[in-house]
C-alpha cells in the first residue's frame, strides 16, 4: 500500500487527502492463530507536509474473523484504528527517532496498517461476553446445546484437603478434646 507525495515536497502545509480500499495484510493473533479479514480494509485520511516531516492523520476500518477463546467458534469483529504517524525521508538530518522512514516519492503504509490492526486485536477474543464455552468433560459447545455432565467443583490437586473436611471438627484428641 503506497501513497504518492508528489506535489507536497515544496509546499509547506500542503495536504493530500486519501480514501481507498486495500488488501488485508497477513495477521497473526496473540495465540498464534491466523486472523482473516473479511473483505478489504478501508483507509482514509490526509498526509500533510509539516516542513520537517509528512504527517499522516486518518483511520482504517476492517472486519476481521477471529476464533472465540471459550467456545472456539469463528466470529466477526469490526475494528476502527486511528492513524497518526510521522514520516521522514531516509537520511533526513532533522528526523526524529520515532518517525517512520521512506524513500522516493511514495510512503509505504503496509507496516503502519499491520501494526495498527495487530494492536487493535483483543488479547482474548470472545464471540459474546456471555459465552459459556465448551464443556470440559464432553466438549460440547454450551451455547448450542446442554449437556448432563457433572463437573467436579474441587480441583483434583486439592483433593487431599477435601478429605480433611470430612473429619469431625475438634482439637485432634479423643472426643474432640485438646
Amino acid at each position: 500500500m503506497k501513497i504518492s507525495i508528489v506535489g507536497l515536497e515544496n509546499q509547506l502545509g500542503a495536504t493530500i487527502p486519501f480514501d481507498f480500499l486495500a488488501p488485508s495484510p497477513r495477521l497473526i493473533g496473540p495465540s498464534g492463530e491466523e486472523i482473516k479479514a473479511i473483505g478489504p480494509i478501508h483507509l482514509q485520511g490526509t498526509i500533510t507536509n509539516t516542513g520537517s516531516c509528512y504527517h499522516l492523520d486518518g483511520k482504517l476500518e476492517a472486519k476481521l474473523e477471529l476464533c472465540c477463546a471459550r467456545c472456539l467458534e469463528r466470529y466477526q469483529l469490526s475494528v476502527r484504528v486511528p492513524l497518526d504517524e510521522n514520516y521522514a525521508k531516509s537520511g533526513a538530518p532533522d528526523a526524529e527517532e520515532d518517525w517512520r522512514r521512506f524513500q522516493g516519492d511514495e510512503i509505504v503504509l503496509d507496516e503502519t496498517i499491520e501494526e495498527g490492526l495487530n494492536l487493535s486485536l483483543p488479547l482474548r477474543g470472545l464471540c459474546d461476553n456471555n459465552c459459556q464455552g465448551l464443556c470440559p468433560i464432553c466438549g460440547k459447545n454450551r451455547n448450542l446445546e446442554k449437556c448432563n455432565c457433572k463437573e467436579e467443583s474441587l480441583d483434583p490437586r486439592l483433593a487431599v484437603l477435601g478429605e480433611l473436611l470430612k473429619e469431625p471438627l475438634g482439637g485432634g484428641g479423643k472426643n474432640g478434646s485438646t
